[in-house]
């Protein structure tokens, strides 16, 4: 994933907070959190409010993707090709693979 600066990383905070009042939920997007030691961590982001009319009240989560995004790192390298479709079959494996150890 391509480095966000801290415009672009408002900018879907903030839409994710106008789909949150308007629906009650956001769709999941990624991004990246900086650790204390400056190193990088792609994750995945999604929210929801709970309807009881409660202000400010909800649930979030945070998935850290790193072995995922580790795992397609690979595969692009693995598979020297310009086709799209071949490198986005081998993409959807790699979801399919991070689906299964994240319901375990």
């Amino acid at each position: 994933m391509p480095r966000e600066n801290a415009k672009s990383t408002k900018r879907n905070t903030k839409k994710s907070l106008i789909e949150i009042a308007a629906k009650n939920t956001c769709k999941p997007f990624q991004k990246e959190y900086i650790r204390k030691d400056g190193s990088r961590v792609p994750v995945i982001v999604g929210a929801s409010a709970f309807e009881d009319n409660v202000a400010d009240t909800g649930i979030a989560y945070i998935l850290d993707i790193t072995e995922l995004k580790s795992a397609e790192n690979k595969i692009k390298k693995a598979i020297p090709t310009d086709n799209p479709k071949i490198l986005m079959n081998a993409r959807v494996l790699c979801l399919d693979k991070f689906r299964q150890a994240v319901l375990k």
